[in-house]
C-alpha cells in the first residue's frame, strides 16, 4: 500500500510483528540483566552451560524475527514462504521458552542442589 507521496504504509502484520519485536527485546533484556540465570546458577551451578547457551540464543532469535519482518515488508502479503518463515520462528521461540522454563524447574527441583 502506498501513502502520500508514494510512501509505503506497513501492513497490519508488519505492525504486529514490530510490536512483538519491541516486547521480545524487552523480555530478553530482562532475562539477560536480572532474569533466571543468577538464581539458577546459585542453586545449580552445573547448569552454567545451559544457561549460557539459552542466553546466547536470544540474539539468533531476534535476528530471525527481523528476517521474518523484512520478508513480510517486502512481500506485502502473507505468501507461503512468509507463513513458513513465521511458523519456523514461532516454533523456535516456543522451544526456547520451554527450555528456559525446564531449566528453572530442573534447578529448583534438584534435591542434591538444595543448599538447605
Amino acid at each position: 500500500m502506498a501513502g502520500p507521496a508514494g510512501t509505503a504504509h506497513p501492513s497490519a502484520l508488519a505492525e504486529a510483528l514490530r510490536g512483538l519485536q519491541v516486547r521480545l527485546t524487552e523480555h530478553f533484556r530482562g532475562e539477560e540483566r536480572d532474569g533466571y540465570g543468577p538464581a539458577v546458577l546459585a542453586r545449580a551451578p552445573h547448569l552454567d552451560r545451559k544457561v549460557r547457551a539459552l542466553l546466547a540464543e536470544h540474539g539468533d532469535l531476534a535476528r530471525a524475527l527481523e528476517a521474518v519482518i523484512r520478508k513480510e515488508e517486502a512481500a506485502r502479503s502473507a505468501d507461503a514462504g512468509l507463513r513458513q518463515a513465521l511458523a519456523t520462528w514461532l516454533g523456535r521461540m516456543r522451544r526456547h521458552e520451554s527450555e528456559e522454563n525446564q531449566l528453572v524447574e530442573d534447578a529448583f527441583n534438584c534435591e542434591p542442589c538444595a543448599g538447605d
